[in-house]
């Protein structure tokens, strides 16, 4: 059941609705001054629980970015030389999400610090797919059967040929269809390896 679900929290990737494209998120954002004015040279660095720390030094247009991050909550520090230290923790990071920061620094007289309790934007201007991100908690406690198309069915705009009440349906593999398209474009990822099969367009190899 554990391996059961952990598959399924991974997420059943289909790419002509996006989700081949969703399976980690983004950071975007500027460093700037007190003014508005775009601090370039700083160093930013992520961190979180589950990877190294990663840095970027951000453009002359004071920019940075961390592509393809795995979903999960992260911090950042932004440092530059003559200005205090800002950081900004608890940055939630979804599948298929794009998170937008501007990250505003000013000049320090004394050695001092800068923390930031913010929100992340809730609009997001850089998404275009449609994903959905189950953790192994949320499935233990969802009433619905434990098979992927299950889990496919809570996706927004998914449509199923049939309702699996209680796992009647379950150990079929079910037809779907999004945004005009059907099962048969879709593609199943396990761990970002391509696990569709064989046999049959769109259909699951495991």
């Amino acid at each position: 059941m554990k391996k059961i679900a952990i598959l399924l929290s991974l997420v059943v990737l289909v790419s002509s609705f996006g989700f081949s494209q969703a399976r980690s998120g983004n950071i975007y954002g500027k460093v700037v001054d007190a003014d508005g004015v775009p601090l370039p040279g700083v160093s930013v660095t992520l961190k979180s629980e589950f990877s190294a720390d990663m840095i970027f030094i951000t453009t002359e247009k004071g920019s940075f970015r961390f592509i393809s991050l795995p979903p999960g909550t992260y911090s950042l520090k932004a440092e530059l030389e003559g200005f205090s230290i800002v950081r900004r923790p608890n940055i939630e990071i979804e599948l298929g999400s794009n998170v937008n920061l501007t990250v505003e620094m000013v000049p320090r007289a004394v050695e001092e610090e800068i923390t930031v309790i913010a929100a992340s934007p809730v609009i997001d201007k850089k998404r275009t797919s449609r994903a959905l991100h189950l953790t192994i908690e949320e499935l233990q406690v969802l009433p619905t059967a434990r098979d992927p198309w299950v889990i496919l069915e809570l996706a927004p705009g998914v449509v199923m040929d049939r309702e699996n009440v209680g796992g009647s349906e379950s150990g079929q593999q079910s037809y779907f269809a999004s945004g005009g398209t059907s099962r048969s474009t879709a593609t199943w990822n396990l761990d970002g390896i391509d696990r569709s099969g064989q046999v049959s367009e769109g259909e699951s190899g495991m």
